[in-house]
């Protein structure tokens, strides 16, 4: 059993999203009382137990990809996932950060060329590697003003 299984949270936090993207659908948008009795915006979302607490760089990200009217946030499937860049002060703690899930649409698969579409690539490439940009195994020379003393 973890230990933050002991005492678990109604809001999102890192270890949610460290180990892999979360796509949700926003449900709603309100002010809910804190455990120290502070009012904070928490988003809810579809399906999901847990809302996410907002915090300023939270809401310019959905402001990017929505707009600033909050009711245009509701029913956008977004992307919670773990930014490990952030910093707290002058500590790397990471964070949760927020995309849309449309940009991240999967690619169409390429199927592995056959036998003769690989030898015609091998050809091509070999071809032009051979007409324009022929193998030098000769180091370039060095600058001579990159090699001076430095005390």
């Amino acid at each position: 059993m973890k230990s933050s299984d002991m005492f678990p949270s109604n809001y999102f936090n890192t270890d949610d999203v460290r180990a892999g993207e979360l796509r949700v659908t926003i449900e709603s948008i309100s002010q809910e009382e804190m455990r120290d009795e502070s009012r904070k915006w928490i988003l809810r979302f579809a399906g999901e137990t847990k809302g996410l607490v907002m915090k300023p760089v939270l809401q310019d990200q959905l402001d990017v990809l929505f707009g600033d009217e909050t009711e245009d946030w509701i029913g956008k499937e977004i992307i919670l996932y773990f930014d490990p860049t952030v910093m707290y002060g002058n500590k790397r703690t990471g964070s949760i950060r927020i995309k849309s899930a449309s940009a991240r649409r999967a690619a169409p698969a390429r199927s592995a060329p056959g036998p003769a579409q690989a030898a015609r690539n091998q050809a091509t490439a070999q071809r032009h590697y051979d007409e324009r940009n022929p193998p030098s195994h000769e180091r370039a020379p060095m600058d001579d003003d990159l090699n001076d003393f430095v005390p």
